[in-house]
């Protein structure tokens, strides 16, 4: 009888066990998203795609290094398709990754009196800061842009 209880106990505290190793997850580090492919064996490579496609708000901006109160609350909305619509619909145009490091990107290529590079300083999944040359003025810009 002793033998029946102990079995019992030990597969009920082994059951429980392999239950909450299953369920250990991954906690989210607010970097951009990854998959698993990687070729050179380094850890995961970045899919910039996942974490350039959401919409994004312009929370600071400067142009020719004065406060830019214009350019501030505009919104993005990134999609994977290499499209963007700005400000919920007023315009809608094209990006693209020009760099395989990320830290430049193409906006509306096809587009020559709206054609802008912006070069990222920082990209995580919830903040973008880019520097770029304003199509309207030709301004040195600044823009922080919070994803929403």
């Amino acid at each position: 009888m002793k033998n029946g209880k102990l079995t019992l106990l030990i597969t009920g505290a082994l059951f429980l066990f392999v239950i909450s190793l299953a369920s250990c997850s991954k906690e989210d580090t607010g970097e951009p998203a990854s998959n698993t492919t990687n070729n050179n064996n380094s850890g995961p490579k970045p899919v910039w795609k996942d974490s350039l496609a959401r919409m994004w708000v312009v929370t600071a901006a400067t142009n020719n290094g004065k406060d830019d109160q214009n350019s501030k609350g505009l919104r993005f909305l990134f999609k994977k398709d290499g499209t963007y619509d700005f400000n919920n619909g007023d315009y809608a145009g094209t990006w693209e990754f020009t760099d395989s490091t990320y830290n430049k990107i193409l906006l509306d290529k096809d587009v020559p009196s709206l054609k802008t590079t912006w070069t990222v300083t920082t990209f995580t999944a919830k903040k973008i800061s880019t520097d770029f040359k304003s199509p309207f003025n030709g301004g040195n810009s600044h823009w922080d842009l919070t994803a929403q």
